[in-house]
């Protein structure tokens, strides 16, 4: 299985588990990212706007082979382009015949956007950058008996948000409840990771105390509708990942439990 040299360099790891947490989810097409809880985003591909469209399965399947055969998002991009504009997927929400407005962003009389060679790469970063999360998770997870502790590391640059500078270096106990919201990426183009350390190395740099998780809701169009977001609160300090980025990962701990009841309701 080939590797993508972009994500190699970032996550030092190969794809097997991001490809098999990638490949386990359903499909679900959406009006916006923010229709879509956190939570179900782990167990389900979806892609805003493409609510209409049959095109869904076929951006899904161009992620699949990115992380099987390795592509760059140029290749990701030329091979999907063609085929969305076949399919009407493609630029404004413009009838290109009148200029009529089609579709606009709630609050707003500015036209939907579909896809365009800048949402192509945002949706390949996203996705790639959340399966490989899940992947390097669940091999931390699996490791858990000899690191038990894990450290929040950011990038540090000029483009690094605050509140992820925030929390490098910190680390606490790999089964600590933050790490179910705060495990990154925390939002659009997050740069963070985490690494397993262990005892001993935890002791003698500091372990973070316990705190507790928080809510608020925040307003995430002009419409002014909102999510709300978990955060974490401990000695005074607070953390709020970006909306919609507050469940770890390939968090799926309840879903077994979730499928067992839709079985149950079937005749």
């Amino acid at each position: 299985m080939a590797t993508n040299p972009e994500l190699q360099a970032v996550f030092g790891m190969p794809p097997k588990e991001a490809v098999t947490y990638l490949a386990d989810k359903f499909h679900i097409p959406s009006e916006g990212w923010e229709t879509v809880a956190a939570e179900t985003q782990q167990r389900a591909f979806t892609v805003a706007q493409t609510a209409g469209f049959n095109v869904l399965g076929d951006i899904y399947d161009a992620l699949k082979r990115a992380l099987d055969e390795g592509w760059t998002v140029k290749q990701f991009q030329d091979h999907l382009e063609p085929l969305l504009r076949t399919k009407g997927w493609w630029g404004q929400a413009v009838d290109p015949a009148t200029g009529e407005i089609l579709k606009t962003y709630p609050g707003t009389n500015r036209p939907v956007r579909y896809g365009s060679s800048a949402r192509l790469k945002l949706i390949y970063d996203t996705n790639m950058t959340v399966s490989y999360g899940a992947g390097r998770r669940y091999r931390q997870q699996a490791t858990r008996g000899l690191f038990p502790y894990w450290r929040y590391l950011a990038t540090l640059d000029n483009r690094t948000r605050p509140a992820h500078r925030a929390l490098h270096n910190r680390i606490w106990p790999a089964d600590a409840t933050i790490w179910d919201h705060i495990y990154p990426p925390n939002g659009f183009r997050c740069r963070c990771t985490v690494q397993a350390v262990n005892r001993e190395t935890a002791m003698a740099e500091g372990v973070q105390a316990t705190g507790e998780i928080i809510e608020r809701n925040v307003p995430v169009n002009a419409a002014g509708d909102q999510v709300k977001v978990k955060g974490w609160r401990s000695n005074g300090q607070t953390f709020f990942p970006d909306p919609g980025w507050d469940v770890a990962p390939g968090k799926r701990d309840n879903l077994k439990a979730q499928l067992e009841q839709a079985k149950s309701r079937l005749p």
